[in-house]
């Protein structure tokens, strides 16, 4: 949903994104794009449920690191996430990236 305080530019931003994801092919390595509100505000953008939330946060609680983490650099994570399981998110992202690149798209 775009936040009630976005300027013009952010929503211009997301009905953009939201036209180019109404365009693509679905994607086993991409979030699908269910439906969307673009009539009436709030606009808002129904997406695929992706039940740990973005790569990037999972990752970072799965290290028992929260965005203080910039603030000091010695900290050093640890996680439970096997090499297996990083790697296979690895490939996972890149397939997505390279299907996006395919048509062309940069992400």
């Amino acid at each position: 949903m775009l936040k009630v305080d976005a300027s013009e530019s952010e929503r211009k931003d997301l009905l953009s994104e939201l036209d180019m994801m109404k365009h693509l092919e679905p994607h086993f390595h991409v979030i699908k794009l269910l439906g969307c509100v673009t009539i009436s505000d709030p606009l808002m953008v129904l997406i695929e449920y992706v039940p740990h939330g973005d790569l990037l946060g999972y990752l970072r609680k799965s290290s028992g690191l929260n965005d203080n983490y910039f603030k000091d650099p010695d900290i050093e994570p640890h996680t439970n996430l096997t090499s297996e399981q990083l790697m296979r998110f690895a490939w996972q992202v890149a397939d997505g990236m390279t299907y996006l690149s395919s048509i062309p798209i940069i992400h």
